[in-house]
Formats: structure tokens, C-alpha cells, sequence
């Protein structure tokens, strides 16, 4: 019982890094220019946390890219990120990571880029239920973590992350209350390091960015 508290414990130390210290991470990579797609976003979030992995217990915690999870004999699925705990010598995926990179955000067609990370996090999660010892091996946490690394100063000031991740979230929210999960399952996390009041001193990113997406060989 003493080594599931320890378990327990560590599980919300990693959730917690993720909720509150990887988003100031992110912005920072995306002001140094660092994601200027999803899989420069991949690799900051995998670095962020295989650091903060390493600082708790790097013996029983492991970090793995895009691996197939199996629901079924004939089905599977490949999250972006999985964290894993080893128990009874065996791998145990404990926490679900799903990422997007966008340039601009709309609410406009009633869709989002996270639907489907929504249903297939959802699906998961449900197939999650049938597994062996659940309260010790389940899925604990899941994220849909959304960047969104414009150059346009307009589509910049018409994105605010905060309205967008509290609308995702309600959206979240109704997709997993429609599936008789608890709401608490699914985080959204919306980066936008551009969107300030002082967008001046933002500027010079920005045109650092315009730059280098226009980098080509002709």
C-alpha cells in the first residue's frame, strides 16, 4: 500500500508539471521560435517531461512517441505521448498526451481541431475500463494540448488562449459527459505566447518566424 502511495504521489507530481509548468515551457519555446509545427511541438512537450520524468524516477516512469495501444485483437490506437509506469513488471499507460500546432483558431463551422483527439482519447478511456486491477493501472490523466504559432498580428489579437481553452474544454466537457465519463478526464491546454496587451515586444519572434517558414532552396 505504501509503494501505490508513492505511485500516487508521483502520478500527481507529473500531472501537475503538465498542468501548470509545461504551458510557461511552451510559450517560452514558442518566443525562442521553437514550434513552428506540430512535430517541433511533439518535441518540446516529450523534452519538458522526460526532464521532470527523470527528476522523480526515471527507474519506473517512461516516456513514449506515438506507440499502438491495443484495444482489441483487430484494433489499436497511437496516442502522440504516453507516460507509463512500470508495475508488476509490466508497462502501464497512466497518462495520454494528444497535440495540435495551428496557426489561427475558429469556432465558425462548430468544429475544432481537437474533435478527434477528443473521440479517440474518449474511446481510450473506455476500453481503459475492461483492464485488470484498474484502480491500480488505469489511465489516470489525459491532455489535449493545442499551440497556436501565427505571424499575423491580426489573427494573433483575434485568439485569445484563455476564451479558446475555456470554449474547448466546455466542449470536452459535453463529449465525455455524453459518454458517461467523468468531465475531470480530459484536460485542454491552449498555448499562445504571441497574444499579449504588449504586443510590441513580441514583434521581433514574429518576424523571426516569418523567416524561417519562408526558408527554401529555390
Amino acid at each position: 500500500m505504501l509503494i501505490d502511495k508513492k505511485w500516487t504521489g508521483e502520478i500527481e507530481e507529473i500531472a501537475n508539471f503538465i498542468e501548470n509548468k509545461l504551458p510557461r515551457r511552451l510559450e517560452d519555446d514558442q518566443l525562442e521560435c521553437k514550434i513552428l509545427t506540430e512535430t517541433d511541438l511533439h518535441a518540446c512537450v516529450f523534452s519538458h517531461i522526460e526532464k521532470c520524468i527523470s527528476s522523480i524516477n526515471s527507474e519506473n516512469w517512461f516516456i513514449l512517441n506515438e506507440p499502438y495501444l491495443k484495444l482489441k485483437k483487430s484494433e489499436q490506437k497511437k496516442p502522440d505521448i504516453v507516460i507509463c509506469m512500470k508495475k508488476d513488471k509490466k508497462m502501464h499507460p497512466k497518462i495520454l498526451i494528444e497535440l495540435k500546432e495551428n496557426r489561427s483558431f475558429s469556432f465558425s463551422k462548430q468544429k475544432t481541431p481537437l474533435d478527434g483527439d477528443t473521440r479517440k482519447l474518449i474511446k481510450m478511456i473506455k476500453r481503459n475500463k475492461d483492464k485488470l486491477n484498474l484502480q491500480r493501472t488505469r489511465i489516470s490523466n489525459n491532455y489535449l494540448i493545442l499551440a497556436i504559432t501565427s505571424e499575423n498580428p491580426d489573427i494573433i489579437r483575434k485568439n485569445d488562449p484563455c476564451k479558446i481553452k475555456d470554449k474547448l474544454q466546455q466542449k470536452v466537457d459535453n463529449e465525455l459527459q455524453n459518454k458517461n465519463i467523468n468531465k475531470k478526464r480530459i484536460r485542454v491546454i491552449v498555448i499562445s505566447a504571441f497574444y499579449s496587451k504588449d504586443f510590441e515586444t513580441r514583434r521581433q519572434a514574429l518576424e523571426k518566424i516569418r523567416t524561417l517558414r519562408e526558408i527554401t532552396l529555390r
